[in-house]
């Protein structure tokens, strides 16, 4: 499986400002680490809906951090839900994050409506976040081997799998090499290389990496690029619901990925 070097690395150097830039913007959040717990019944109890009905608006941040061990690595995980209670035969679902940040980036409001009726996984990738990376480069099928050995090591026959982006990537990947781990695939904005991928636009790849000016501004142009006008007309506070993540990516971590 490959990728396009030059496009990936801007989306990560971009993502990464992004994730700082946008608490200048309104957006809540708190730059501290995470909490490390074990119990899965309290990620479920901290994802429950509040007196009102609504979900958490913290309902991934306030899940635990959980660890297990998956080869040479020790991947952090947080498990939510199911909310209102688990439906008949209801696979879990795993959630495969995009290049450059950590599980803290899913958005609440979409993990609360994933996680009706069902199991939601959100993990961090190898060396990012909470999941450590002993051995330093790797080839990018690593993160698909890394991924099988999380859905076994957590006693899953299969899971249901959505990737974002890189995310997307891994999970394609996943998909054709491990297809005894994964029922479903959603691939949300993912490229599986080759000769009949359709690259971005070089106006694109020029605005993804653009890193000029502050790191607001920086992460304003890139929730420009990714929001379209019209919705952004019409919800003009659309940055203030963009999550905040606690974790950090070291650049090195980002570099390896890229």
């Amino acid at each position: 499986m490959r990728r396009t070097r030059l496009s990936r690395t801007g989306i990560a150097i971009v993502l990464a400002a992004a994730a700082l830039a946008l608490a200048g913007v309104g957006c809540g959040g708190d730059a501290g680490g995470t909490t490390t717990g074990a119990a899965t019944g309290a990620a479920t109890s901290a994802a429950s809906p509040d007196a009102s009905g609504s979900p958490a608006a913290d309902i991934v941040q306030a899940a635990p951090v959980q660890h297990v061990k998956v080869g040479d690595l020790d991947v952090g995980y947080r498990t939510i839900g199911p909310l209102g209670g688990a439906a008949a035969g209801a696979t879990p679902l795993l959630l495969i994050m995009g290049s450059s940040t950590t599980m803290d980036l899913w958005s609440a409001a979409f993990v609360s409506a994933l996680a009706e009726g069902r199991q939601v996984v959100l993990f961090d990738n190898r060396g990012i976040g909470e999941t450590n990376d002993p051995g330093g480069a790797y080839q990018f099928s690593q993160l698909a081997d890394d991924t099988a050995g999380f859905i076994r090591a957590l006693g899953y026959d299969k899971m249901d799998v959505l990737g974002w982006s890189m995310g997307a990537d891994v999970g394609l990947d996943l998909a054709v090499r491990y297809p005894d781990v994964v029922d479903r695939l959603v691939s949300y904005a993912g490229d599986p290389g080759g000769r009949k991928a359709v690259p971005m636009s070089k106006e694109t790849l020029a605005l993804l990496t653009d890193t000029s000016g502050t790191p607001q501004q920086i992460g304003m142009r890139l929730l420009a690029l990714l929001f379209p006008a019209a919705y952004r007309t019409v919800n003009p506070a659309y940055a203030e619901s963009f999550p905040i993540p606690r974790e950090q990516a070291a650049p090195a971590a980002v570099g390896l990925q890229d």
